[in-house]
């Protein structure tokens, strides 16, 4: 899903899994990067996130209200996505939930980008 200023774009073109069929080419979307660029990527769990309980989660409009806000940064729309997905499904997800948020933001500072990435690892 890609978000630019007001307008919401999402990619939902069909696709085959990459890896299982020999030749399998991933659907490639080549996007400018430009300031304001916001780029969402989840897992079908998010998508599904509440239909056990008759409930649906319509991620456009929750990344439109989240994108009201004042510049909300990637962790805060990441953490905000999630979090709705649990409560649709009780604290207890039925599939993974993963979701990856990346903003272009306008040059201010110091000119180093940086990235931030956690990956919770169970024992």
């Amino acid at each position: 899903m890609l978000a630019h200023h007001e307008e919401i774009q999402c990619l939902d073109e069909p696709s085959l899994p990459i890896g299982l069929y020999r030749g399998t080419r991933p659907l490639i979307n080549e996007v400018e990067l430009s300031a304001g660029l916001t780029a969402v990527v989840f897992t079908d769990g998010i998508v599904h996130a509440g239909s056990r309980y008759g409930e649906a989660m319509d991620v456009p409009a929750c990344l439109h209200t989240l994108l009201d806000e004042e510049e909300p940064s990637s962790q805060m729309i990441a953490d905000s996505l999630l979090n709705y997905a649990l409560k649709l499904d009780h604290d207890r997800p039925c599939d993974d939930l993963s979701v990856v948020v990346l903003r272009v933001m306008s040059n201010v500072g110091d000119n180093i980008r940086r990235m931030w990435v956690r990956l919770p690892l169970e024992d």
